[in-house]
């Protein structure tokens, strides 16, 4: 039955319609199709008992036979590559949540417009930013997370994008940094003058591999004390492998900024992250020397995308300013 047609109540229904309803204009509104849930249980052919939403486009799914799946609403990437790399990974011996294939084949499904993808679950759960400053297993834990991919991924190629540092901070992000309105003062173009130099140096030497690109430690899962996955490849791209664990850095920042304290045990924790980081994989010369601005760069790259944010943006500024005042830190690894 489609709609932009008339039909004809059947006799049968005449006197009780329900639990059809047709709206007589000059179309008919048709029962509400297919959910969504009903849609992964038709293509995946599996029933789903509960469905417990994560974030906007991200769904925890638990199917009657006890299995826990997520389903996410697709951003555009290409499926059949983050597919191919995950089974990689997985086939290294690395725990890499999986892309699960439908009945017929396919990397996704669409419903009332929209494309998901369904993932099998990753047991374990995140460190929360408090969590992480005072423990000590924490940095040695997520960095060698981090390494044991960086090690492997180093020799995919699949083809993803590669990215150049300076053209992503100058040539996109910093244009939007200074037109935003909420850019004021003098001490955000003094930065970005400042690094310029160096960004330009780190993107021409630093060594380039493919990254995960959104390294941060809500994506990074342990269980019962042990590395048990790596989730969210959506935007994994070829850039300079020391992006990941400088932002898994950030991301820790961000959640405690605002207590002064805690700030200073960052600092710490920073330099732990790196100097086990360095100890798993190696770093060179030129990537010790550069981790503040490679903070610096992830900063400017955040208050470009929020730009319209008057909140997050302001958060990102101080965060930038606070990080370049202390840029001399991390020269000392």
């Amino acid at each position: 039955m489609s709609a932009g047609k008339l039909y004809k109540i059947p006799d049968f229904l005449q006197e009780n319609p329900w639990p059809y309803l047709y709206i007589f204009q000059k179309t008919i509104m048709e029962v509400e199709p297919m959910n969504r849930i009903s849609a992964v249980e038709s293509k995946y052919k599996f029933k789903i008992s509960k469905e417990e939403k994560l974030t906007g486009r991200v769904s925890l799914l638990n199917s009657e036979d006890g299995m826990r799946y997520i389903l996410k609403k697709t951003n555009g990437h290409d499926l059949e590559r983050e597919g191919e790399l995950l089974r990689i990974l997985k086939d290294k011996g690395l725990p890499a949540q999986q892309l699960l294939f439908a009945l017929d084949g396919s990397r996704s499904f669409t419903h009332s417009g929209k494309e998901y993808s369904l993932y099998n679950y990753c047991k374990g759960e995140n460190f929360k930013a408090d969590e992480v400053l005072i423990s000590e297993k924490a940095p040695q834990l997520l960095a060698s997370s981090i390494a044991a991919f960086h090690a492997e991924m180093k020799e995919i190629e699949l083809g993803y994008p590669e990215k150049e540092l300076y053209k992503t901070v100058y040539g996109f992000a910093v244009p939007e940094v200074v037109k935003s309105p909420l850019a004021r003062g003098d001490s955000i173009r003094e930065i970005i003058a400042a690094v310029e130099p160096a960004v330009r140096s780190m993107s021409d030497t630093l060594p380039r591999q493919l990254i995960h690109r959104d390294a941060h430690f809500y994506n990074i899962l342990f269980d019962e004390g042990r590395f048990s996955g790596m989730i969210d490849f959506e935007i994994a791209e070829v850039n300079h492998r020391i992006f990941d664990i400088c932002y898994c850095a950030t991301s820790v920042l961000c959640e405690i900024f605002g207590d002064e304290e805690k700030r200073e045990q960052w600092v710490l924790f920073s330099k732990m992250l790196f100097k086990y980081y360095d100890e798993t994989i190696g770093l060179t010369a030129l990537e010790k020397k550069y981790f503040g601005e490679m903070l610096l760069c992830i900063q400017l790259i955040f208050m470009a995308y929020f730009s319209r944010d008057k909140e997050l943006f302001s958060l990102n500024a101080e965060m930038l300013v606070w990080i370049y005042e202390r840029r001399c830190e991390w020269q000392q690894l």
